[in-house]
């Protein structure tokens, strides 16, 4: 009986904030930049509890290098797909629906994995949320790497190559964040494959 409290609490959690966040912007004209800043520290509070819990090995994050392979592939895929039915000047509702699967299919498979790897539906929950959840802070951190290196400008009497070096480094900054990020959870440094992966065996 504890079990399911406890897994009803922590649905709560996780449900709460977005579904107020988003019935109290659907009934505003303008929109609440206070609610956007009290729901994403509560959701980065939730991730942090996340990633505490999977440092103590309570749960299971990120398994393995496979595990986040398909983490970042069901980002990736459906963009490639994306450009490339566009390119091609495929009908935009027949490319929408495709990339919607092929979003689906990983997260299916991802939460899968992630259900195995894990001992219960509340260690799921809470392990599927911030393995979801870390990459949007990783790609942030990567995204205000890159727009932060394109807008350095050339100070008086620097050298093109040092100006150079210090866009590369502001870059390289933002990947080694985001690295630094996803490396708080994982929990095994190696690539197994794929049915291994699937079967939630480590």
């Amino acid at each position: 009986m504890r079990k399911v409290f406890a897994t009803i609490f922590t649905l709560l959690i996780l449900i709460l904030p977005i579904s107020s966040f988003a019935i109290t912007q659907q009934n505003t004209s303008k929109p609440n930049y206070l609610l956007w800043f009290i729901s994403i520290v509560v959701l980065l509070i939730i991730a942090a509890y996340g990633i505490y819990k999977s440092n103590k090995r309570e749960i299971t994050v990120f398994a393995n290098y496979t595990d986040v392979g398909f983490v970042i592939a069901s980002v990736l895929v459906p963009v490639i797909f994306l450009a490339t039915m566009h390119w091609l000047n495929v009908p935009p509702d027949i490319t929408l629906y495709v990339c919607i699967a092929a979003f689906a299919i990983f997260l299916v498979a991802i939460a899968k994995a992630t259900f195995l790897y894990n001992n219960n539906i509340q260690d799921f929950i809470l392990a599927f949320y911030t393995k979801m959840f870390i990459p949007f802070i990783a790609i942030t951190c990567i995204i205000i790497a890159l727009i932060i290196s394109i807008t350095l400008k050339r100070e008086k009497y620097e050298r093109r190559t040092r100006h150079s070096q210090r866009v590369t480094d502001t870059a390289l900054a933002g990947f080694t964040s985001a690295f630094l990020i996803v490396s708080l959870v994982l929990h095994n440094d190696k690539f197994v494959s794929i049915s291994d992966y699937l079967s939630g065996k480590k």
